[in-house]
């Protein structure tokens, strides 16, 4: 899962960086041009991964099985936050403080692509 992306690729880095996603979608959906039954599904799924990665780390209650229902939580969490965040990062009418505010990095109208060589490598 580790990508070079604003989705942090530990499992501790992500349960903050979803947690305040959620908690920022929620406080105000319609600030991110979303219906208030998106931003809880968003909260749902986080609190669900939460959930599951409290009780794979407790050394009492860590097991394959918990570390498999952490790891599907997160895979399912990830996956839906990932789509909102898109979403937000390439809306225009989203201002970029309320996108850094969620933890999405703003869209770069700096950044120039890299041409594909036309030759190969000597």
């Amino acid at each position: 899962m580790a990508n070079s992306d604003y989705v942090p690729a530990t499992d501790a880095g992500f349960r903050d960086w979803a947690n305040n996603l959620a908690n920022v979608l929620n406080a105000n959906p319609a600030l991110f041009m979303m219906a208030a039954g998106e931003a809880l599904s968003v909260r749902e799924v986080v609190d669900d991964y939460i959930a599951k990665y409290d009780i794979a780390i407790a050394p009492e209650t860590r097991t394959k099985q918990t570390i498999i229902d952490k790891d599907d939580a997160r895979s399912i969490a990830e996956t839906l936050c990932r789509q909102y965040a898109i979403l937000i990062k390439e809306n225009a009418g989203i201002s970029d403080g309320d996108k850094v505010n969620a933890g999405v990095r703003p869209v770069n109208p700096d950044r120039e692509p890299i041409e594909v060589p036309t030759t190969q490598p000597l």
